[in-house]
């Protein structure tokens, strides 16, 4: 549920900046400095309060145009390693849905924009961390949660990741611990065996006198390839 909402809060952010008029104005005169100081305050705001990690502008083929987490970078061909924005940049409809990044997977959400002449001009898309999602979900139901990549292509894709997530004691099987709410018990509860499948587990396992329901669900990106497993587990003991 809370994974869908995600995606939900993601598109309705960027529908409402790239259905803005002045917006729409701006990055049809390719104005680079107008468009980061009209658009740079929402940014900041959705920032602190919703964990928005990354929002961006792309012009064709496949080419960032402005992002306002990182104004200064921009120029660069997104093509070998945002396959969504590609999508979107061709096919001209909105996308959303988890993607693997140069900086690791999250929740996005990329939508069409046109010029106020009805001009397609390029997109925009926003970027939601997995972190905060997980944390959120441990808060509201009392579930502890872990993110396992595949390894292999976390290695090739997400190569602005510092070396603390690609470090041995975060591997299990053929994926890496990317993310977890409670480190020592979900390493308990998850081992080796249980991530030979990609298709959806349920077990119980006990440990530290307590017995634990286990879920563990496929990642798929919004093309439908899978890229790794969460595993969620719930206190079973009363």
């Amino acid at each position: 549920i809370s994974l869908s909402t995600s995606e939900d809060r993601a598109l309705s952010i960027a529908e409402v900046v790239a259905n803005s008029p002045r917006v729409r104005e701006l990055f049809a005169e390719r104005n680079r400095a107008g468009l980061l100081k009209e658009t740079i305050d929402m940014y900041s705001v959705q920032h602190e309060k919703y964990g928005l990690a990354s929002s961006q502008f792309h012009i064709p083929p496949s080419i960032s145009f402005l992002r306002l987490h990182d104004p200064e970078k921009f120029g660069d061909d997104l093509s070998d390693y945002r396959p969504m924005v590609l999508s979107v940049l061709k096919e001209k409809i909105p996308l959303r849905g988890i993607s693997l990044t140069r900086n690791g997977p999250g929740i996005f959400a990329v939508v069409p924009i046109n010029a106020p002449s009805g001009k397609f001009t390029g997109s925009f898309g926003v970027g939601l961390d997995f972190g905060p999602i997980l944390d959120s979900i441990k808060t509201n139901y009392g579930f502890d949660s872990t993110l396992f990549i595949d390894e292999e292509l976390m290695t090739k894709i997400s190569t602005s990741l510092n070396g603390e997530v690609f470090n041995k004691d975060n591997r299990i099987g053929k994926y890496l611990r990317f993310y977890t709410t409670n480190t020592d018990l979900m390493k308990k509860l998850v081992e080796d065996k249980d991530m030979k499948s990609e298709d959806e587990k349920k077990y119980v396992r006990e440990t530290n006198n307590k017995e634990y329901g286990l879920v563990l669900m496929p990642v798929k990106i919004y093309d439908g390839k899978t890229i790794g497993v969460i595993a969620i587990a719930n206190d079973f003991s009363a």
